[in-house]
């Protein structure tokens, strides 16, 4: 018994045999082929009880089991018809990766008939959306036979005989009253350890599974604890706490001086008011005193000029200084005064 890699499977392909319907070659990827969703699908879930056509496209509900076509159509046997070939389903590490699982299933040995694989969402909420014809839901591993280990060929049971070949297999009456199927781990790390030992196909199966395992912890190991993250997170918040603290206590100190400084400012106009009326006062007082003064000797000059020189003397001198000290116009004419007081 040999593995038939994803070449091989193409060349057969191209004459009818292992898929002899649907084959996409694209989908050839070293040892595996990647099997597609077909039109149909039967909630266990919702508890139908046949196949109803893909409506777009089919996305699973929190939980839900669904029974789907697989696009594929098998031709497990050579040219002649003998059961050389048979095929074994594993789920992919992408589709298990998106929380959607399905059991292993192996396709009897001369196989030709459309079937049907279980789906299971494990997560609590829809899955991503498969498209009909494109969404790859499995992995085909197909395996020859030597001659010497040929066993009986495939014989149709009778839910593949109420159908035809290009359709899914009838459903059992009662399927939908199944229990939901839940995946349990029943086989341990040292059981899969142990497992390449038996040879192929079981060697390719072990490092397919341990690949599956890398992928869906990859990282984890990586990634703080919860408590951990709690406690970082418990520490950010504190120092964001105590800096809006700080914040909060600067812009106090701030507020504080902006009012000390508009209340000096406040006593700094006062006091420039009160020196600026000071000096207005004081000012008033010189212009005065100095008036006061120019009249006293005013009339002292003019006292001792009418005693020396007779009234029109000290008319006249009286005339000048109020000319120079009213500053009249160069219009303006002094008339002479008349003197009536006797020398």
């Amino acid at each position: 018994m040999r593995i038939v890699n994803a070449a091989e499977i193409e060349e057969l392909a191209g004459k009818g045999l292992v898929i002899r319907a649907n084959f996409r070659r694209q989908n050839c990827d070293g040892l595996f082929y990647h099997l597609t969703l077909g039109s149909h699908v039967q909630s266990v879930s919702a508890g139908e009880a046949t196949y109803r056509e893909v409506d777009g496209l089919l996305r699973l509900g929190p939980g839900e089991v669904v029974n789907v076509e697989i696009n594929e159509k098998f031709c497990l046997a050579d040219a002649k018809g003998a059961p050389i070939y048979w095929g074994l389903i594993i789920a992919g590490a992408r589709l298990l990766a998106g929380g959607v699982s399905h059991p292993a299933t192996a396709i009897d040995p001369g196989f030709q008939h459309t079937t049907t694989l279980t789906l299971e969402n494990l997560r609590n909420f829809p899955s991503q959306p498969f498209r009909v014809g494109q969404e790859r839901i499995a992995k085909l591993l197909v395996l020859e036979l030597a001659r010497n280990e040929l066993p009986e060929a495939w014989e149709e049971t009778p839910a593949y005989s109420q159908s035809g070949p290009e359709e899914p297999p009838s459903v059992w009456p009662d399927v939908h009253l199944y229990p939901t199927w839940r995946p349990g781990a029943t086989t341990t790390s040292k059981q899969l350890d142990e497992l390449p030992e038996l040879g192929p196909p079981f060697d390719v199966i072990t490092a397919h599974l341990a690949e599956h395992r890398r992928l869906l912890s990859a990282g984890l190991d990586d990634q703080p604890s919860l408590p951990a993250r709690v406690s970082e997170l418990v520490s950010d918040a504190t120092s964001v706490r105590t800096a809006m603290e700080e914040v909060r206590a600067e812009a106090g100190r701030m507020t504080r001086q902006v009012a000390e400084i508009e209340e000096d400012v406040k006593e700094l106009e006062s006091a420039f008011k009160d020196a600026e009326a000071k000096y207005r006062r004081e000012s008033d007082a010189r212009q005065s005193s100095l008036r006061e003064s120019r009249r006293y000797w005013v009339l002292l000059l003019v006292t001792i000029a009418t005693a020396l020189g007779g009234g029109a003397v000290g008319a006249f001198i009286t005339a000048r200084l109020d000319d120079s000290s009213s500053a009249p116009s160069p219009s303006t004419t002094l008339a002479p005064a008349t003197n009536t007081s006797v020398p």
